[in-house]
């Protein structure tokens, strides 16, 4: 009788959809320890120079900067713009913009989600937009920690236009929580301002702080 060797069968090769829900079920977690993460962003200075040949090129980032954003009729322009505002107004002072972040900015610990509207657009209209505001997310992950802040450009014509009059902006804070409540991905002004109370630069801060320190549970709660 021949010996013969056993041998184990060879395992079967994923199809293409096989490996797509493999990939698919991994936690984010897991798939960020296999990504390659990028150094985090430094601030440039307005006159950073531009460089060819290592000398300078004759143009600065201020001059990409106001190339790149001088129209702020532009919605990409205007929510950069909102962004900044409401950095500036609760005293955050920001690393650079991170694009993918899951808030756009933090105070403290608590993520706040910024959202822009205006009446006047840098295309053609026939009479100014009507405010609403969208991708509102209300399922979307810690809402209840959070704390949206609605913005509005109130110059209603191109004429009267002014973005960085901060006397043109009015700012809805709102809690995250009755945005989870509402549960709708956009809303309305005329619904904006039956949930929220319209303050304007200087009073922003100090209307974030009161809505955090409702929301927020004491250190004894637990008690």
């Amino acid at each position: 009788m021949s010996n013969q060797t056993a041998t184990s069968p060879k395992p079967k090769r994923m199809t293409k959809s096989q490996r797509a829900g493999h990939q698919a079920s991994k936690t984010f977690a897991e798939r960020q320890t296999t990504l390659v993460q990028p150094a985090p962003a430094v601030m440039l200075p307005p006159l950073e120079p531009f460089t060819l040949g290592g000398t300078g090129a004759g143009f600065t980032f201020s001059d990409f900067a106001a190339w790149a954003l001088s129209d702020l009729r532009d919605n990409v322009a205007r929510g950069l713009l909102a962004e900044y505002l409401v950095a500036r107004a609760l005293g955050i002072t920001p690393p650079p913009r991170r694009a993918w972040d899951e808030a756009d900015l933090w105070l403290d610990s608590t993520p706040i989600h910024v959202k822009a509207s205006a009446y006047i657009q840098s295309w053609g209209q026939e009479s100014p937009s009507r405010i609403s505001f969208s991708n509102l997310r209300p399922q979307r992950p810690k809402i209840l920690e959070s704390l949206y802040v609605l913005c509005v450009n109130t110059c209603r014509s191109h004429d009267a236009f002014r973005p960085c009059d901060l006397d043109s902006w009015v700012f809805y804070p709102i809690t995250g929580m009755r945005i989870a409540e509402i549960g709708c991905s956009a809303l309305s002004l005329p619904r904006v301002e039956q949930e929220a109370t319209p303050v304007g630069f200087t009073g922003l801060h100090g209307a974030v702080r009161g809505l955090l320190a409702n929301v927020q549970p004491s250190s004894d709660a637990s008690a």
